[in-house]
């Protein structure tokens, strides 16, 4: 048996914002609404999704719809007038239109794995705003994907984060 270890350099990673809400996910089957939850419901998820339920139907269609309810009273707010459901499958919504009070993750990134780009990302986050929404100057952090894992990285919770990530990430290329 040949066991080859991959050389770094030929992994990419994508690099999006990390929201600060409460998860939430919509499962739709058969074109029937058949759960919808967040981990904290008082935020108003319940009522936003029976208010706008045949709209979400047809626009997300079947399957399990992961997310992150954000917005005013919910964590940070995320420098949101209104409540909104940030979906975290950005590459399933190009081009397609969402129902209201919906959006997807920002993608800030997709290269080459690099240390330095996530640090560098992270020093724009917080000199330059939020993406999700221009002039927050609050943003929790950033969540990065390579190949099928995700990590991430927060402001004021892993300043020494670096060190962790390329323990976790040795552990799981390994």
């Amino acid at each position: 048996m040949d066991f080859k270890i991959p050389d770094i350099s030929t992994l990419s990673m994508t690099i999006t914002q990390k929201i600060d809400g409460v998860n939430a996910n919509i499962y739709i089957k058969n074109g029937h609404l058949e759960d919808a939850s967040s981990s904290l419901n008082f935020f108003g998820f319940e009522e936003y999704i029976d208010r706008n339920k045949s709209e979400i139907i047809s626009k997300l269609g079947d399957g399990s719809h992961y997310g992150e309810w954000c917005g005013p009273g919910i964590n940070s707010g995320e420098g949101l007038a209104e409540k909104k459901l940030v979906l975290f499958n950005f590459r399933r919504w190009v081009g397609k239109p969402l129902p209201s009070q919906m959006g997807v993750v920002p993608l800030i990134y997709e290269g080459p794995v690099s240390l330095k780009k996530i640090n560098e990302i992270m020093d724009e986050l917080k000199r330059n705003s939020s993406y999700l929404v221009t002039g927050f100057m609050n943003p929790e952090g950033i969540v990065i994907e390579i190949g099928k894992n995700f990590y991430k990285k927060e402001f004021g919770i892993d300043q020494h984060m670096g060190e962790k990530f390329v323990n976790d990430f040795m552990r799981c290329v390994a």
